[in-house]
């Protein structure tokens, strides 16, 4: 698999999704974490931004929050607020772990 970077414009989160989470880790400690979903949906159709020697970056999806049962339920149409960037190698040999930086 090649590397995937998730880009996220932080000014359009909805910040009354956050929810706070407590769990007990191995050693015991009670930890406090803030969550947030997010959904990263595939494009039908993969697009190149940019090439380079022996690379290529294309976005292959955008993020949106993840939507609450009641927005689903009302169908109520979501921001996107990030992107899905790939990384691929085009050159011969292994081309899986390649990463232009």
């Amino acid at each position: 698999m090649n590397k995937l970077t998730i880009t996220v414009n932080t000014h359009l989160l909805d910040k009354t999704k956050l929810v706070d989470r407590d769990y007990t880790n191995k050693e015991g400690k009670e930890i406090m974490v803030k969550e947030l979903k997010l959904d990263a949906i595939p494009l039908k159709e993969v697009r190149v931004i940019k090439t380079g020697e022996g690379w290529k970056m294309l976005k292959v999806g955008f993020v949106k929050q993840s939507a609450t049962k009641e927005e689903r339920t009302a169908k109520k149409e979501l921001p996107i607020i990030g992107d899905v960037i790939e990384f691929e190698n085009t050159t011969e040999g292994n081309k899986d772990s390649f990463i232009p930086f």
